[in-house]
């Protein structure tokens, strides 16, 4: 990926069935898209301009739809969305249904770049591994929703740590780790 890693965000964060609260609307879910605007509107106004979602139906594709008005309030800014998939024809797994399905082809449609970050075609623990580290790789700061559950955003967080990479958790708003 050719973009300036100093001013590249990732988000990492559950997929709908992981939240505490419902995934599609009511106030909880009206809070943490607020939070999650409010962080991405700081990084812009921190220079940053590039930013990476895995496109995992949940947070991902919310924050990636989140970028996309954020290009439309910043269009100074010369906003770039990159969607990184774990593998090809990652929209038709068992994760998507046909609402999931829409938001990410919405999505797609706005993207500067989307990057295969594997070569598979299948559906593997080592492509979201792969997919998760390539995001990290190539960002300085790494936008998540995390409340203690163990699965890929604990490991993507942990790995950032790693890295030395900025991490803001929404979860608990402001608290960076």
């Amino acid at each position: 990926m050719r973009e300036n890693k100093e001013k590249t965000v990732c988000f990492s964060g559950y997929r709908p069935h992981k939240f505490e609260f419902p995934f599609s609307g009511g106030n909880e879910y009206d809070k943490l898209t607020m939070r999650l605007f409010d962080e991405i509107t700081k990084a812009i106004e921190n220079d940053y301009n590039t930013f990476i979602s895995g496109m995992a139906p949940g947070f991902d594709i919310v924050a990636a739809e989140l970028v996309i008005l954020a290009k439309r309030a910043y269009p100074e800014k010369e906003l770039r969305l990159v969607s990184a998939l774990p593998y090809d024809n990652f929209k038709d797994s068992r994760h998507f249904d046909c609402h999931w399905r829409d938001r990410y082809d919405s999505v797609i449609d706005h993207c500067h770049k989307i990057i295969n970050v594997t070569n598979s075609t299948i559906e593997t623990i080592y492509c979201y591994s792969k997919r998760n580290k390539f995001m990290v790789d190539n960002c300085s700061q790494l936008i998540c929703y995390h409340t203690g559950k163990s699965g890929g955003t604990e490991r993507t967080i942990q790995y950032a740590k790693s890295r030395g990479v900025e991490i803001v958790n929404i979860a608990t708003y402001s608290q960076r780790l």
